[in-house]
C-alpha cells in the first residue's frame, strides 16, 4: 500500500508541478525581473518548494534510513526561509541567523564532525573543541556558496544532479537511503525540463531560494552522513563541492578587495562570465559549467583512489590557483569580445 502511494507520487509529480505553476501565476508568486536578474519577464519560482513537498511525502510513506530522513525533515525550515525570502527578500543577516537553527539542530542530533578522516603520513585530523563550530561554519558557508551559483537557468539543478549522482556512485548499493537520492534526482530532472522551457511557454519555472537553499542544506548534511554513518572518506566527498567553494572564495576575495557590500548581489560569479562569453545562451552555459564540474570531480576521485587521500586534499587546495587564473583569462577574453 505504501509503495503504491510512493509510485503514485512519482507519477503525479510532473502534473502537480504543472498545476503549481499555473496557480502561482494566478497568485503572482513569481521572480520579478530587476537590474541584477538575468531574465526579463516574471518567472514562477516554486519548483524547489514542490520538490521538497514531494520528497518529504516520499520519506513519510516509505521506510528509509531514519538518520537520513532527519535531514529532510529538518530541511522544512530551510525551505520556508527560502520561500519567504523569494517573496519579501529577507535581510542577509536575518536569513543567516534563521539558517543556523535547523543546522544546529542536526549537529546536536548526530551530525557533528569530530574529525576529518585518516590520512597518509599525518594520521587522523582531529577537530577537538572546535568540532561544533567547525561543523556549523562549514555547513552555513557551503549553503551560501551553493546559493551563490543559482544565477542562470538550470545551473544549481545541474550541480545538484552531479553531486547526488556522485554520492550514489560512492555508496554501497544495498543502502535504503539511496532510494531517497534516486527520488530526489528524478524530481530534479523534471524541474530541469521545466527550467529550460522558453519564457513564452508560460510554464518556465525556477527552484527559487527555497530550492537552492535546500539543495545546499541537503548536500552539506548528506556529505556528513556519508562520512559519519557510511564511512566514505572526506577526501572523496569534498570534490562534490569544489565548484561552489572556489567561486565563493573568489567572489568573497573580490568583494573584500574592492570594498563591495556583501549584502548586495552582483554579477561577478563564474557563471556570469561564462554566460557573457556565450552571449547569454543559458543552455551552453549550463553544459559548459557542468561539464567542467564533472571533469574535475572525476580527476579528484581518481587522485584520491589511486595516489592517496592526502594528495587529494593537497590537490583540492592547489587547484584554486588555476581556477583564479582561468577566471582572469576569461575576463580578458570577454574584454576582447566586447571590444570587437
Amino acid at each position: 500500500m505504501l509503495e503504491n502511494q510512493l509510485i503514485n507520487s512519482l507519477i503525479l509529480f510532473p502534473f502537480f508541478l504543472y498545476v503549481s505553476i499555473l496557480i502561482s501565476k494566478k497568485l503572482n508568486i513569481t521572480d520579478e525581473p530587476n537590474i541584477r536578474k538575468i531574465h526579463n519577464t516574471k518567472i514562477v519560482n516554486v519548483s524547489g518548494l514542490v520538490v521538497y513537498i514531494f520528497l518529504a511525502f516520499a520519506v513519510s510513506v516509505t521506510e528509509f534510513s531514519s538518520i537520513f530522513e532527519n535531514i529532510i525533515i529538518s530541511g522544512f525550515l530551510v525551505v520556508l526561509i527560502g520561500f519567504i525570502d523569494d517573496r519579501f527578500t529577507l535581510n542577509p543577516s536575518t536569513k543567516l541567523l534563521l539558517l543556523i537553527l535547523p543546522t544546529v539542530y542536526l549537529i546536536l542530533n548526530g551530525f557533528e564532525l569530530k574529525d576529518l578522516g585518516r590520512y597518509e603520513y599525518i594520521d587522523v585530523i582531529q577537530l577537538g573543541k572546535f568540532s561544533l563550530i567547525f561543523t556549523l561554519l562549514s555547513v552555513i558557508l557551503l549553503i551560501n556558496a551553493i546559493n551563490y551559483i543559482d544565477g542562470t537557468d538550470g545551473l544549481v539543478i545541474g550541480y545538484a544532479l552531479t553531486a547526488f549522482s556522485y554520492f550514489y556512485f560512492l555508496s554501497e548499493q544495498n543502502n535504503n537511503y539511496l532510494q531517497v537520492i534516486i527520488i530526489f534526482i528524478y524530481f530534479l530532472v523534471i524541474c530541469l525540463f521545466f527550467n529550460f522551457l522558453p519564457s513564452s511557454s508560460g510554464l518556465k519555472t525556477f527552484v527559487g531560494d527555497a530550492g537552492s537553499l535546500f539543495i545546499g542544506f541537503f548536500v552539506s548534511f548528506t556529505m556528513i552522513f556519508l562520512y559519519k554513518y557510511q564511512n566514505i572518506h572526506p577526501a572523496f566527498l569534498i570534490w562534490s563541492c569544489w565548484f561552489p567553494i572556489y567561486d565563493f572564495l573568489y567572489v568573497t576575495y573580490n568583494r573584500i578587495k574592492y570594498r563591495i557590500d556583501f549584502s548586495k548581489p552582483d554579477k561577478s560569479h563564474f557563471h556570469h562570465d561564462i554566460l557573457n562569453y556565450f552571449f547569454n545562451n543559458h543552455f551552453k552555459t549550463f553544459l559548459f559549467v557542468n561539464s567542467i564540474n564533472v571533469i574535475v570531480i572525476i580527476i579528484g576521485y581518481l587522485v584520491c583512489l589511486i595516489i592517496g587521500k592526502i594528495y587529494s586534499l593537497v590537490l583540492f587546495a592547489a587547484l584554486f590557483i588555476p581556477f583564479v587564473y582561468f577566471r582572469l583569462i576569461f575576463k580578458n577574453l570577454l574584454k576582447k569580445q566586447n571590444y570587437n
